[in-house]
């Protein structure tokens, strides 16, 4: 009869065959020290290569790494991961490993393993026997040094009622560093930026401890000058403030009468009209216009050109080349802080020629809303009315569309306070409260609040009390408006600090008593010290930083606490920002790159596809490769698949014959990444899995068990067994019909029974195995035993280890 399928087992008796060990010399000690400070390792594995050598023995004799029959193999494992090949950096020559690389530092668990195979076959019994050994090295690492800098010095020029500079015309700023060197000093420009500090007669260096601000250095905006000190370590600076404090500081506000406007032109760029493409700026104290007593100059930004008027408060735009653009009128006058308000330009381009283009813009009446000390606002309503223009007319037209009105408390932020319900032409509107600081209006086109068509904001003025003159202005400077906090790679405070908040209060130009109030604090912040200011001292509140603590989130680089300053019955409220700067982790993120077949990786009678996909992560992240490349083990090489270059493939009956082998190569972060995964077709054949319950592997003929067949069809298990309970005795409190193979040790026989209800018997029938499976053994000389017959043909055959003579290879064939 044909055989359907056979399969074979070998069982070793490891006494008989002899015992090989191995043990591994290494040439460094098992850990290395990391300097991060000097980016130095001690042993450094670069300088001085590690070596490491097996030494092998068989039957207590030494054997060579060269001697015949002798092979020796390296693994490496990172961790707790799996083991991987070596890499480069980690050659073997005459078995004996070299590493030239520093190669903990990339290890981010910091510790590295080296693991060493060693086969020999025993050339007496010809039995191949197999050892291993291991030698794990740690990263030790030296705590990283403080990396910190401090801006000690002045934050105020004083100037009394009439401008005049009064008290210190220069002030000193002092870096104090610690592990850092000075790189440089900054200056926050108009724009928002910090650059370059100017050259100066007193500051030729800016690379040293020290600089020296005089009130006359293009670097105040709006009477305040913000200093960073840069160093080094790009994550390490601190910022420093300074003010112009002006005695009996008069309350003017600017207003333009136009804040934004947008050009319409065609395709190419070209302006249809510059129709009301105007501001004016007024300047209102106490109610009044007093914009004739300052100097107004324009400064238009690049691409904007147009006139100014005779008495400099208009500026009309007559070109533009530039898709935006703005400028910006400054109004200036002795003991009065610069004034600067922004007009800014849109240019909007159209399609191919078509109809003339529009301008919309909004009308208020009134641009001023002035409080007196009733806080009753003069006019009590604002009007605004929302026109067109059509082309190159000057004439407007009412336009119907929607209204935005907002309020502000500081002239910053805005809360919404009314929304139009429908198209409107014009919205009067009363201000909610007397406590705010400006109105603001948005015009939206008809049908929604999408399309944003102009803003126009009214500044709120107010009358000073009536009486005897007063007391200067209050007002509050504080000495450190922020800091930067030295973290781990984790973001958690690398080590406990005190940040010292200096702060003084003034009314006019004298100093005067004030207290200061921290809000809420992120967990590990704490008020160590609050102490007041006074009319002769300064006062000061110290935070401590609790060495440890993530500062509420370990992701979080930053973030301020309100600081609320009581000075003169006024309440002021400043922040102060915090920053981490994180220390660098040390090597890189472990990156893992499989391919994965969720639906299994078997084609059954080519009935099916296979998918398979690739997971990329680094460290705990799913990422994604920038690009794939598939190839499939063919006659000998790896050939790429053509067309496949996304992260799946799909195998199909007709790229697999029997068994077939295929990769992926995965691009990420510049590196390239290979996984591997088989496919197998099973056709209408048969297999045979042997199973031993004893193992492969007996000492000194100890040991007993069986083993038992499981035949396969298409991949599918038929002529199943009816259990697996292999047991000397019969299992107790049995149901019927319940089955256990039954051992026999004095005759090597095993019996499938079956419980009938009453008792044990022998199964019969349709119960027994329906193929039949022929066992033959081969002595340790691969030489047939039994005289060439079967020795066994049952589905379950009885062995132990009197069995083994050093080795016996069982071979079953199913019928």
């Amino acid at each position: 009869m044909a055989i359907k399928a056979s399969s074979q087992i070998t069982i070793v008796d490891i006494d008989d065959v002899g015992r090989l060990s191995v043990y591994l010399n290494s040439s460094l000690p098992l850990s290395s020290i990391y300097d991060p400070n000097k980016d130095s390792y001690t042993p450094s594995w670069a300088s001085t290569n590690l070596k490491i050598t097996p030494v092998i023995y068989f039957n207590e004799k030494a054997l060579s790494p060269a001697s015949p029959g002798v092979t020796v193999s390296w693994k490496r494992r990172e961790g707790a991961s799996t083991e991987g090949n070596l890499t480069a950096g980690e050659t073997v020559s005459g078995g004996i490993l070299t590493v030239n690389q520093n190669k903990l530092g990339a290890a981010a668990s910091g510790l590295l393993s080296y693991i060493c195979y060693v086969t020999y076959m025993d050339p007496e019994s010809g039995v191949t026997v197999n050892a291993q050994s291991l030698l794990s090295y740690s990263l030790l690492q030296n705590a990283v040094e403080l990396h910190y800098i401090s801006i000690a010095g002045g934050n105020v020029f004083l100037y009394d009622a009439s401008g005049n500079l009064t008290g210190e015309s220069q002030l000193a700023l002092t870096a104090t560093a610690t592990n850092v060197t000075v790189t440089g000093w900054q200056y926050k420009n108009a724009s928002g930026e910090f650059v370059s500090y100017p050259t100066t007669s007193d500051n030729a260096s800016l690379t040293s401890s020290t600089l020296y601000v005089k009130p006359s250095h293009a670097i105040f905006f709006h009477d305040v000058a913000t200093i960073r000190v840069t160093t080094d370590d790009p994550d390490v600076y601190d910022i420093h403030s300074i003010y112009k404090v002006r005695d009996g500081a008069h309350s003017a506000v600017g207003v333009l009468t136009n804040e934004s406007h947008t050009l319409y032109a065609n395709s190419a760029g070209s302006v249809s009209s510059y129709a009301g493409a105007a501001s004016t700026l007024a300047v209102y104290e106490n109610g009044k216009d007093i914009v004739d007593t300052f100097t107004v100059t324009v400064t238009p930004s690049s691409g904007i050109t147009g006139t100014q008027s005779a008495d400099q408060k208009t500026y009309t735009i007559t070109g533009c080349t530039v898709d935006t653009g703005y400028v910006d009128f400054t109004a200036s006058r002795s003991g009065y802080a610069s004034i600067t308000k922004r007009f800014a330009v849109t240019r909007v381009k159209g399609g191919a020629a078509g109809a003339s283009a529009r301008t919309y813009f909004i009308d208020a009446s009134t641009l001023v809303l002035n409080k007196n000390i009733s806080n009753v606002f003069t006019p009590k309503t604002v009007t605004f009315s929302a026109f067109y223009r059509e082309g190159t007319s000057a004439a407007r037209q009412a336009y119907a569309g929607r209204f935005l009105i907002a309020e502000s408390a500081d002239g910053t932020a805005f809360t919404t306070k009314y929304t139009s319900s429908a198209d409107e032409t014009s919205k009067e509107y009363t201000p909610s409260s007397p406590n705010i600081a400006a109105v603001r209006c948005t015009l939206y086109a008809s049908g929604g609040t999408t399309a944003s068509l102009d803003v126009q904001t009214v500044a709120v003025t107010r009358d000073g009390a009536t009486g005897a003159a007063g007391a200067g202005g209050t007002s509050v400077v504080v000495g450190n408006e922020s800091q930067v906090i030295p973290c781990s790679s984790s973001g958690t405070v690398l080590n406990a600090m005190d940040v010292t908040i200096p702060f003084c209060g003034y009314q006019g130009i004298s100093k005067a008593a004030c207290t200061v109030a921290a809000g809420a604090l992120p967990a590990g912040v704490t008020v160590k010290s609050n102490t007041p200011a006074s009319a002769g001292t300064d006062g000061s509140l110290v935070l401590s930083f609790a060495a440890g603590s993530a500062l509420g989130a370990a992701a979080a680089m930053n973030g301020t606490i309100d600081l609320t300053f009581t000075c003169n019955s006024t309440t002021v409220v400043k922040k102060f920002t915090w920053t981490k700067a994180k220390a660098a982790v040390n090597g890189e993120n472990a990156v893992l790159f499989e391919i994965i077949s969720p639906a299994g990786n078997v084609i059954v009678n080519s009935g099916n596809n296979v998918v398979l996909e690739t997971i990329m992560y680094s460290g705990a992240s799913a990422v994604t490769p920038t690009a794939y490349v598939w190839k499939k083990y063919t006659s000998g090489s790896w050939t790429a698949v053509s067309g496949q270059t996304s992260s799946k493939l799909t195998v199909t009956p007709d790229m697999v014959d029997a068994i077939a082998s295929f990769s992926c190569t995965g691009t990420y972060g510049g590196k390239t990444y290979t996984a591997y995964a088989t496919v197998t077709d099973k056709q209408d054949n048969y297999s045979v899995d042997i199973i031993s319950t004893l193992g492969t592997q007996v000492k000194n003929g100890e040991g007993s068990g069986v083993l038992y067949y499981r035949l396969y069809q298409n991949g599918k298990e038929v002529d199943l067994l009816k259990t697996t309970a292999f047991l000397t005795a019969a299992p107790a409190s049995p149901a019927s019909g319940d089955f256990y193979y039954h051992i026999d040790k004095a005759n090597n026989k095993v019996t499938l029974k079956k419980y009938n209800g009453s008792a044990w018997v022998d199964a019969s029938g349709p119960d027994l195995p329906q193929a039949a499976y022929h066992t033959y053994r081969l002595d340790k000389d691969s030489l047939p035993m039994d005289e060439g017959e079967a020795w066994k043909t049952e589905k379950v055959v009885y062995v132990d280890g009197s069995m083994i003579d050093t080795k016996c290879t069982f071979v079953v064939e199913v019928i």
